[in-house]
């Protein structure tokens, strides 16, 4: 079809068949409804299907009872085996959600109670779980259709991984956060500018701290 033709259409001086009418929709990813009214089609709403005893969970609603606080090594277990049923499984919203809550629960009683520990190593090694986990959360929630938890749950991931001072686990969680702004609207720009902060933080760290720090890999999305 010529631009000329094109141009006929949008000024009425030419109707188009149902065939040409139906290709126009789809090559613009629209209903052909909206191509014949001068009322903006209804953005389809999000169904908000995350569950909710993750939800409650991610909002501290739950109890973290009085077991002592699990172990790096346990946590580092635990949300190594959640990103292999996230990354494998066929039917991994199923099988993931049941896990999650009381993962979610474990891992910030274990980051509270290892906020001011004397062991820096244990310490930093709850905190890289925490920023996996939170990745791990972020795909969940931003899929499942709560974008205000994935936003949250991304921003949690980019604060464990400061605090772990690693610098790959941050500029993955930079990563995340962005592609929250992305699903929102008008959030474009803030993306780009959470982008080139992350590029300007990890241009600024020295290799050797960027090897030493970040040994340990990442199961983060980016």
């Amino acid at each position: 079809m010529t631009e000329r033709y094109f141009s006929m259409l949008e000024n009425g001086k030419r109707t188009p068949s149902a065939k040409l009418l139906g290709r126009i929709a789809s090559e613009l990813g629209v209903p052909v409804a909206s191509l014949l009214s001068e009322d903006a089609p209804e953005a389809p709403k999000p169904q908000l299907t995350t569950a909710p005893d993750v939800a409650r969970a991610l909002m501290s609603y739950g109890s973290s009872g009085s077991a002592p606080a699990a172990g790096p090594s346990e946590l580092r277990e635990r949300v190594e085996a959640a990103w292999r049923v996230w990354q494998s499984s066929a039917e991994r919203f199923s099988e993931i959600e049941p896990a999650l809550p009381d993962l979610i629960v474990d891992v910030e009683k274990s980051v509270r109670a290892h906020r001011l520990a004397t062991d820096a190593t244990a310490r930093r090694d709850v905190l890289r779980t925490a920023a996996d986990l939170y990745g791990l959360l972020r795909s969940y929630c931003r899929r499942s259709g709560r974008l205000d938890l994935a936003l949250m749950v991304a921003d949690r991931a980019r604060r464990a991984a400061e605090d772990a001072d690693d610098p790959i686990r941050i500029a993955a969680a930079n990563w995340n956060l962005g592609h929250c702004l992305l699903s929102q609207e008008d959030g474009a720009q803030e993306a780009e500018d959470i982008a080139q902060l992350a590029v300007r933080e990890l241009e600024s760290v020295p290799e050797a701290r960027r090897t030493r720090r970040c040994a340990e890999p990442s199961n983060s999305s980016a």
